[in-house]
């Protein structure tokens, strides 16, 4: 999920520490910010976040940690 230039990734059983490792290394280089988000309850970040404007997101606490978008 992009918002500016940060991108939000999300951490499961699906998607682990190495290959979010690799997206920061491929998109660091374009002055992209890849942060992991630990997702619990739900398989998808975007389950559990969405996008309702430019920076404005509605999260459900219960899968996701809101500070991890702070």
């Amino acid at each position: 999920m992009a918002v500016g230039r940060k991108i939000y990734v999300g951490l499961s059983s699906r998607t682990n520490h190495e290959g979010i490792a690799q997206l920061d290394t491929h998109l660091s280089v374009w002055g992209y910010e890849v942060i992991p988000v630990p997702v619990t309850g739900c398989l998808h970040l975007k389950s559990a976040v969405t996008q309702v404007a430019d920076n404005l997101l509605l999260i459900n606490d219960r899968w996701v940690s809101p500070e991890c978008f702070a």
